[in-house]
């Protein structure tokens, strides 16, 4: 899943990131800076329900990769045929501790892995479903 993509003046990726099969971790690289803040990602199922998973504290100093595991009861399939159905990933959140002082913060992210099953059964006419 490499990929650059354009970011416009409030850090927000133009396109949400689609993620292919079906995923089941999420994770990066982060560099924090010691500040007390919690990283969320936010994810959305193909029924249009978003999830907000937590990727734990950025309380650290340097690059540390972090780690998500995507539960089972998010929907990324279905009974017919295509079964899967793809997450898409809408942004991350980066949430300050109400303690922490009200400054301007900076954070790197690098190498966002999905580890995801893609295999899908082939059939006829399997295109005529994004029709």
């Amino acid at each position: 899943m490499e990929r650059s993509q354009e970011v416009d003046t409030t850090g927000c990726a133009q396109e949400p990131i689609r993620i292919p099969g079906r995923a089941s971790q999420l994770s990066m690289w982060i560099h924090g800076r010691g500040d007390n803040y919690t990283l969320e990602v936010w994810l959305k199922d193909w029924r249009g329900n978003t999830h907000v998973l937590q990727m734990g504290a950025l309380k650290f100093v340097g690059w540390k990769p972090v780690t998500v595991n995507i539960p089972p009861y998010i929907p990324q399939a279905v009974d017919t045929y295509p079964q899967t159905k793809t997450l898409v990933l809408e942004r991350f959140v980066l949430r300050a501790d109400t303690r922490e002082e009200a400054k301007r913060v900076f954070f790197a992210f690098d190498q966002l892995k999905a580890l995801s099953e893609t295999f899908e059964v082939n059939f006829d006419g399997q295109e005529l479903d994004s029709v």
